[in-house]
């Protein structure tokens, strides 16, 4: 999954028609479609290489001016590594984001909400490599933080816990995970509103928990709902099979792929 409140919306017509498996997201994170292949560490990613440059080089800068700990340094590692996610890049992203995941702690301690995007963002790793009940830890982890320093109701503890209720579903704790799914839908919409790309989003992803259950008729009246709602604000029109694995939400947003992720060692 991902915070649909940062950047520019892609127009539709530039990203391919897929099946794609819903993600965890997190502040600013795009998902990738899950996948356990060899790495590839030496293959060419021309995805968002100008992006990756560029931060490539304001981190060398910010290491040698301020050092390894420093706020500046981590966000822009934190930047690189949502980079190298979209990639494909899992295992040279986990590297970077436990180094953020480390250092945040040990300055700002957990209950800190840069500590808590990079735990988010870890656990996303983790997810999409497979490796649930770590993801699941550090999820619970991300969502009680964030919890306890922002509050309930803020966008991203309820990104927290989508992200939580998500990673039930893929364990098969599919009672827990629609307990969760209703809560962050029913908050979202009263306080960001009906409409909002995230209560969107949160929809969506009850809805692949409905289908997961067998409940396909509760998935297709979050369906219509969400796609009737796209179609209205966003714009956006294209059919989709609502009692399929296909996700109108994680389709309009979804990047282009690699073709050979690299894998994350656990």
């Amino acid at each position: 999954m991902r915070d649909l409140r940062q950047g520019p919306m892609p127009a539709p017509e530039t990203l391919p028609y897929q099946s794609v498996s819903l993600q965890p997201y997190t502040v600013g994170h795009t998902p990738q479609t899950q996948t356990r292949q060899a790495d590839t560490e030496s293959v060419r990613y021309p995805y968002r290489q100008t992006d990756e440059d560029r931060l490539r080089q304001e981190l060398s800068a910010l290491e040698i001016r301020h050092g390894d700990d420093h706020p500046e340094t981590l966000s822009t590692l934190f930047n690189l590594s949502k980079v190298l996610m979209d990639q494909g890049r899992y295992g040279s992203a986990g590297e970077m984001i436990r180094r953020v995941v480390e250092a945040r702690q040990k300055v700002n301690g957990n209950d800190d909400k840069g500590t808590v995007e990079a735990l988010n963002l870890l656990g996303d790793l983790l997810y999409i490599q497979g490796s649930y009940a770590k993801a699941e830890s550090l999820h619970r982890q991300a969502f009680e933080s964030s919890r306890r320093i922002l509050g309930h109701e803020h966008p991203s503890t309820l990104i927290s816990m989508s992200n939580l209720a998500l990673t039930y579903q893929a364990e098969g704790r599919l009672k827990e995970a629609e307990e969760l799914g209703v809560q962050v839908v029913e908050t979202m919409k009263r306080v960001l509103g009906h409409e909002h790309p995230d209560t969107l989003k949160s929809m969506d992803c009850l809805a692949s928990i409905y289908r997961a259950q067998g409940r396909l008729n509760k998935d297709e009246e979050l369906g219509v709902q969400v796609i009737e709602t796209m179609a209205r604000v966003l714009g956006y029109e294209r059919p989709y099979m609502l009692t399929t694995t296909v996700s109108p939400v994680d389709a309009y947003y979804e990047p282009r792929q690699v073709e050979e992720p690299e894998e994350l060692e656990l």
